[in-house]
């Protein structure tokens, strides 16, 4: 069971027989029992129990955890204590466990095919193939992913992303889900959290709430972070209710510091000044960008920082009082120096000036000597989703005494609100920050909005140093800007624009940008010659086209005119042989007339005078000049 795909299939045996045991310390018991069966155990001490367990199933349950489980299994007669070691005096086969292993081994089948598609999709994304070594990498990183422990894996956009793009899948995400909901019942364990009951809670417990929870509140950073920030006040109302019935108090009191107040008046000032002088904001403010939505005028500016801090008194989160962190008293308190500030920033790369140490430390003078290893015995605690003041608040050059952090981010705290109040997983009514696509959404956003952060200070830099234009700055946040995305904007269907964007943000310096323009020009040109080439040879071949048909018609034409040429001699001697023949007939009928006229001249038996003759000679010779006219006008007719 050893390893990372051993421990996510303990995780989902936790969350089954959590299920069917409904109580954490049963649980364990169950741990405890399969333990002693497998490894045939007679005898054994606390501290051996927990190392093996803890180095089997890669856990690291504190050994208080299995000691009170083993006082349940001492009073039902399977063991007792003796000299500090637990002795078997019962049948363990009388014991009603389950086979953890088995169940294990069924739960790794079901994953195995969920981590074969999670490299598959990886290989998509990044264009090449995952050797053994990547491989485990990204086994690791999905189980940092599903402890909240992922912030410095390479592999966890993808794996948001591969979430993602499974959401439909209905099978998958219940089997991830499984997952996620047993290492929530394994983080109370972690913590004591059952040890914690709402009848043992007694000091009150102070939670201030950071910037970026209280613009949360007020819907200023989207949908999703709203609900999650709604959840701090819902389970934090519920555990009141409870306090308050049993004990005649509420328990948890949600606050904001002075400072918390000072920052917010400064942003909706900026804000205001954002909107007088019509400047470009920052490309990652978010909630400026909602605050400025329908705002024509400073006034309006201003109205919505009234219903604004009007929501939060709503809300029941009011300021905190004032106290002097530089009296005398309170100094003693005081954890930090510009020595330790140095160190802890070398340490975290965090600026040694980061306005985080100062916050942090208020809320560590506040506790004074308190020291607790679970959240409802801390006193005072930072809620926030700076990712620098939670890093500090986790190091061990901050945090000296081992006790429960300073900050805690949303989603430990629900957890930890969850399982003291018992709601188990029975009912389908989960907090938004236990569904594994919520988490895969705010884990891709908050990256992205992380990236343009980054960029945009290079940006800064860069104009500070002379080496960028206003002009190119303008550009730049535009396009910083353009990347900027709420977790509910990301879905399986722009998936791809988002890794594109991820891989593509860049600052573009002057240089840069010069540079690019001159490659521009110069395919430009290219492009230009290019289609400057094609035109020509186009041209060209139009022009020889042109050529061959030109041929084509002269050739024709000179066809044509033969042709005409032909039929024109074809047409005159036609004609020539007519006129001959006229001019035959012609005389033929002249020379039968005068035949006929003479031969009645001469004959005796011509009665008529000679003048009759006459007469008759020329009426026959119109005759003759009718008919050759009539043989004319045909002629030309046709």
């Amino acid at each position: 069971m050893n390893g990372n795909s051993g421990f996510l299939a303990s995780m989902a045996v936790f969350r089954q027989l959590y299920n069917d045991r409904s109580n954490i310390f049963r649980v364990v018991e169950n741990f405890i029992v399969d333990t002693i069966r497998d490894e045939k155990l007679a005898a054994f001490t606390l501290p051996d129990i927990t190392y093996r367990i803890n180095n089997y199933y890669s856990f690291d349950i504190p050994e208080s955890i299995y000691k009170r489980s083993l006082k349940s299994l001492v009073r039902s007669k399977l063991l007792n204590l003796s000299n500090n070691t637990y002795n078997l005096i019962g049948n363990i086969k009388d014991f009603n466990s389950p086979n953890i292993d088995e169940i294990a081994n069924d739960v790794k089948k079901d994953h195995k095919f969920i981590i074969e598609s999670l490299y598959a999709f990886i290989e998509s994304k990044t264009g090449k193939n995952l050797n053994s070594d990547d491989q485990k990498e990204v086994l690791k990183s999905f189980v940092d992913y599903f402890t909240n422990d992922s912030s410095k894996s390479m592999y966890t956009d993808y794996i948001g992303g591969f979430i993602i793009s499974i959401k439909s899948n209905a099978e998958y995400l219940a089997k991830l889900n499984t997952i996620k909901e047993g290492i929530i019942i394994y983080s109370g364990i972690s913590y004591g959290i059952e040890d914690n009951s709402i009848s043992k809670l007694s000091n009150k417990l102070t939670i201030f709430l950071d910037q970026e929870i209280l613009f949360s509140l007020c819907g200023l950073n989207g949908e999703i972070y709203q609900n999650l920030a709604l959840e701090i006040v819902k389970f934090s109302n519920e555990i009141n209710n409870k306090t308050l019935k049993d004990k005649g108090k509420s328990f948890i009191e949600l606050r904001f510091l002075e400072e918390t107040r000072k920052s917010v008046k400064n942003f909706f000032t900026a804000t205001e000044h954002i909107l007088r002088n019509d400047t470009v904001i920052d490309p990652d403010a978010i909630a400026m960008r909602n605050i400025l939505e329908n705002c024509t005028t400073p006034a309006d500016v201003k109205q919505k920082e009234i219903v604004f801090f009007n929501r939060l008194e709503d809300y029941g989160i009011f300021v905190e009082d004032e106290i002097d962190y530089f009296s005398q008293e309170n100094m003693k308190y005081n954890s930090i120096s510009s020595e330790l500030c140095k160190s802890i920033g070398s340490e975290l790369n965090i600026k040694a000036d980061d306005i985080s140490f100062e916050i942090l430390n208020m809320i560590s003078i506040r506790r004074k000597s308190c020291v607790s290893q679970n959240l409802f015995d801390a006193r005072y605690i930072l809620l926030t989703e700076t990712s620098n003041r939670l890093k500090i608040a986790r190091s061990v050059l901050f945090n000296k005494t081992d006790s429960f952090p300073i900050t805690i981010n949303t989603d430990l705290f629900v957890t930890h609100a969850w399982l003291i109040l018992n709601k188990g997983f029975s009912s389908n009514e989960h907090p938004t920050s236990f569904d594994i696509v919520t988490k895969a959404q705010v884990t891709l956003a908050t990256r992205m909005t992380k990236n343009i952060r980054e960029q945009f200070d290079i940006l800064k830099i860069e104009y500070q140093n002379g080496k960028m234009s206003r002009e190119f700055v303008t550009q730049n946040i535009i396009q910083l800007r353009n990347h900027a995305i709420l977790p509910e904007q990301i879905s399986d269907i722009n998936l791809d624009v988002y890794f594109d964007g991820i891989s593509n943000l860049e600052v573009i310096t002057t240089k840069e940008i010069l540079d690019r323009k001159d490659i521009e020009i110069k395919k430009a040109k290219k492009d230009i010659e290019k289609l400057a080439n094609e035109k020509k040879e186009q041209e060209i071949n139009a022009i020889k086209e042109l050529n061959s048909k030109d041929s084509k018609i002269l050739d024709l034409t000179s066809k044509l005119e033969e042709y005409l040429e032909n039929e024109k001699k074809r047409e005159e001697n036609r004609l020539s042989r007519k006129r001959k023949l006229m001019k035959l007939l012609v005389f033929l009928t002249f020379v039968v007339i005068f035949t006929i006229f003479l031969y009645l001249s001469i004959t005796s038996k011509f009665v008529s005078d000679i003048f009759s003759y006459i007469a008759t000679f020329f009426s026959l010779l119109a005759g003759v000049y009718t008919f050759i006219s009539f043989i004319r006008e045909f002629n030309s007719r046709k």
